[in-house]
């Protein structure tokens, strides 16, 4: 439930991500269109301030020329009264847009015309070092440019000023920044607004969609992560292009890590923390997997958290393309130190039992001292490996009879045979063949299933009559021959090995009544 909250909750993530990428591309594009039409409404101003002062400067120009017709009118009055009587005419632009005229008279601007919302007989000066006014301020000091700024009301606004050099005065030509503002106020508003309706919807739609699929990937995890658990096994993925590698919290937990504990997730990881005696091997196994396609299964030390080493089983599988060439490896590490322990306990007691001379006398195989202990070692091993054990008890046919028609020592003999025959046939380093008494002998196979046992007793039957040692004495054929019984048991808790024994001489004894020189199986 938590991984899937946390995957739901990267789900919203990324909506919040989304939106927050669509909220700001509209934001940035309004702002940009905003800047570009600040700057066009800024161009404009500049031209017409500029315009209206080279105007007045030729007016001013003409009158000084033509003031001698006129004597009882100034020049400055003709010309002003001439701007005046053209600005009665203009009716501003916009909303807020309008064009002023000014001078200074001491420490004041003093206003020519009429303002676009008052009587020029209203207007007051304003004081030259006040805050108000600043672009005809800057006009009237024979700056020329444009600004944002406080004009006479206090207002903030965009304006364009000019000095009128011919006059002395100065020309702004301005527009409130609020009406500048407004369109692009609104529009982005309104796709803002617009957005936030698409994005809720778009949200609601990914978690129609996505809801579904992410219970459907919370179950499959659960269900992973049961089977997964339950096998004891310590899952990885090497990506072998990149050396990426990932490794499964179980994988970390038997290395002795807390699930959640930060574990580097690179091959050399991996690589570093094989024992150096066991690297070589290892990664010569794992040369010859991706280039010869050969197993990999191998068994080696890993490093622990804590620095001691501890035994692994190894195996994995590569991934290839089209061209047969391996791209990804997948598998799993499985904890095997006692099972390694269990087998160099197996070697030191077969030390043991090599210094006790367990072994049989005459023939040279094991006796039953040693069958009985080995037995003892791989029944607890086979029920903790939950491995299948098996066990042939085998019985010469009418080999009292033998050795009363050939004698003694022809017994030992035919003894002899028969254990180098059973130990040839049953020659795996862990498979056991021992003496068990007089003419019965044992074969101890680990590991190893019913249907294998019994195709190995069936050619332990049939090797012995290939010997063709004669017994003229037998009922069953002039050939010594055996009857086996065979037994193949799950070791679980609560059985004893002696029921494997009893099972198997009861198998034999039933070969005996069925006919002799024949298998049974129980």
């Amino acid at each position: 439930m938590y991984r899937f909250r946390a995957t739901a909750m990267q789900g919203y993530l990324l909506v919040a991500i989304l939106a927050a990428i669509v909220l700001s591309v509209t934001f940035i594009t309004t702002f940009s269109l905003y800047r570009t039409a600040l700057e066009g409404q800024r161009a404009r101003l500049v031209e017409t301030a500029q315009s209206q002062a080279r105007l007045m400067e030729a007016i001013a120009r003409f009158d000084r020329i033509h003031a001698v017709h006129d004597p009882d009118r100034p020049p400055f009055e003709s010309t002003l009264s001439q701007i005046r009587d053209a600005h009665e005419n203009f009716k501003g632009f916009g909303e807020t847009g309008e064009f002023t005229l000014a001078r200074r008279e001491g420490n004041q601007i003093v206003f020519l015309l009429s303002h676009r919302f008052a009587d020029l007989n209203k207007l007051h000066p304003v004081a030259f070092d006040s805050k108000k006014a600043e672009p005809m301020r800057r006009a009237l000091r024979g700056e020329s440019g444009s600004m944002i700024g406080l004009d006479y009301h206090g207002d903030i606004v965009l304006a364009a000023y000019e000095p009128v050099a011919q006059l002395n005065l100065g020309v702004v030509a301005k527009i409130d920044m609020a009406e500048v503002r407004a369109p692009f106020i609104r529009t982005g508003s309104l796709a803002i607004f617009i957005a936030s309706i698409l994005i809720f919807i778009g949200a609601w739609l990914f978690r129609r969609i996505t809801h579904p699929m992410l219970k459907r990937l919370e179950t499959s995890e659960e269900r992973l992560k049961i089977a997964t658990d339950g096998t004891h096994e310590g899952f990885w993925l090497w990506d072998i292009k990149t050396e990426h590698s990932w490794f499964a919290p179980n994988f970390k937990s038997l290395l002795g890590y807390a699930k959640d504990e930060a574990f580097p997730e690179e091959f050399s990881t991996w690589e570093s923390r094989i024992h150096p005696e066991d690297k070589e091997r290892v990664l010569e196994s794992l040369k010859q997997h991706l280039e010869n396609n050969v197993t990999y299964d191998c068994d080696h030390r890993l490093r622990m958290k804590s620095g001691e080493y501890k035994w692994f089983r190894d195996r994995g599988v590569a991934v290839r393309d089209d061209s047969g060439q391996p791209i990804q490896m997948g598998g799993s590490i499985q904890d095997i130190n006692d099972l390694k322990q269990a087998e160099e306990q197996l070697k030191l007691r077969n030390e043991e039992l090599q210094k006790l001379s367990l072994h049989d006398s005459l023939t040279g195989i094991a006796n039953r001292r040693m069958f009985d202990r080995l037995l003892e070692i791989e029944w607890a091993r086979a029920q903790r490996s939950k491995q299948m054990l098996s066990l042939l008890f085998i019985d010469i046919d009418f080999f009292k009879q033998y050795n009363d028609h050939y004698g003694h020592q022809a017994g030992d003999a035919c003894l002899k045979q028969i254990a180098k025959t059973l130990s040839f046939i049953a020659r795996r380093p862990a498979d056991l063949v021992a003496r068990y008494g007089g003419e019965e002998f044992v074969v101890l196979l680990p590991e190893t299933a019913e249907e294998h046992a019994l195709r190995l007793a069936q050619l332990c039957q049939s090797a012995v009559v290939e010997q063709d040692i004669p017994h003229e004495a037998s009922a069953v054929k002039d050939v010594v021959t055996i009857s086996v019984g065979v037994c193949s048991v799950e070791v679980t808790a609560g059985m004893q090995a002696k029921a494997l024994i009893e099972a198997a001489d009861k198998a034999q004894y039933q070969a005996k009544k069925n006919g002799r020189n024949r298998v049974e199986v129980l």
